[in-house]
């Protein structure tokens, strides 16, 4: 299945990666829907926020790559 498939059949499920500011090790997910804005997020828990509700600033939006080496 190809990307352009994959957003075809399940838009929702599609988020792609932005640096919270240049340079930053930060980064959010942001939906590929264009109708509102939708952020990923996660409690403190790790359960999953209402993407609707979640803004790109707010620490639950908030990720980074862990490395092993």
């Amino acid at each position: 299945m190809t990307l352009e498939q994959v957003k075809d059949s399940h838009p929702e499920v599609l988020f792609y990666k932005v640096p919270r500011q240049p340079g930053s090790d930060l980064f959010y997910f942001k939906s590929y829907l264009p109708d509102k804005q939708r952020i990923l997020g996660f409690d403190q828990y790790g359960n999953p926020l209402n993407t609707a509700q979640v803004q790109p600033d707010q620490l639950e939006s908030q990720f980074s790559m862990i490395s092993n080496t």
